[in-house]
């Protein structure tokens, strides 16, 4: 697989770079990148999701049972570690 850069103006496509003289046939995905568009940012916080606590962030990725241990309830993990 190769990646090629070009350009494409007025139906008509440029393509920078050389294609390898081995390769006869080829599949091609094109991705258009408009140049007169806007370009359009997510801001950071919009798509970050910050838990308030260690606990939720673990119960996010899937370690809730970690925290539904007896030898856990007594534990404030963020004080141990020295997070607060």
């Amino acid at each position: 697989m190769r990646a090629l850069h070009g350009y494409y103006k007025n139906g008509k496509i440029e393509i920078f770079g050389e294609i390898p003289k081995y390769i006869k046939r080829a599949r091609l995905i094109i991705v258009l990148e408009p140049e007169d568009e806007e370009k359009k940012y997510i801001p950071f916080d919009e798509f970050r999701i910050t838990p308030p606590s260690s606990e939720e962030e673990f119960k996010m990725i899937g370690l809730y049972n970690f925290f539904n241990e007896e030898d856990d309830n007594n534990i404030d993990w963020e004080e141990c570690f020295g997070l607060k």
